[in-house]
């Protein structure tokens, strides 16, 4: 067998082993009132950067290794608008992402809201206009510990 057939066959082994290779998982935690929409809009900026950077490196089939989640709690307001805001955010920014509906209370039970800052709605209204049959969750909790046993590496923000 000649040189540049091993070296072609090597590439296209190594190509297989990385699509095979377990993926990261990355877990964007929010109750997204004001500051985590902020946070999120500057998330979404840094993953717009590195996909761009792999498509510029022409690497993209790392840029399928990578699973990208955004997992809505209890904080700043109910669960219901937290959830609403991360669904609104994630596609008004267009984050390629799964929404997670997370913990509707604190894992002591007390619940403590920031209405006077945030609003009703933790946005200040701006998420309300957001289509009520679009409000549905990509998984609960337990689907996402399920998915989550797939991954080398989760990585949590």
């Amino acid at each position: 067998m000649s040189t540049a057939k091993k070296k072609k066959e090597s590439q296209e082994e190594d190509k297989k082993e990385r699509k095979n290779k377990a993926k990261k998982a990355l877990i964007f935690d929010c109750d997204p009132g004001i500051d985590d929409a902020i946070a999120l809009i500057l998330f979404s900026k840094l993953l717009k950067e590195k996909n761009e950077k792999r498509e510029k490196e022409e690497k993209e089939e790392e840029k399928n290794l990578q699973e990208v989640y955004i997992v809505a709690t209890w904080g700043n307001v109910e669960l219901k608008h937290t959830l609403r805001n991360s669904l609104f955010l994630r596609d008004f920014l267009g984050i390629e992402a799964k929404v997670v509906k997370g913990r509707e209370t604190s894992i002591t039970g007390e619940v403590i809201y920031a209405k006077k800052v945030h609003g009703e709605d933790g946005l200040r209204g701006a998420s309300l206009k957001y289509k009520p049959e679009r409000w549905k969750e990509d998984l609960n909790l337990d689907e996402l510990k399920q998915e989550l046993q797939n991954y080398e590496e989760i990585r949590i923000i």
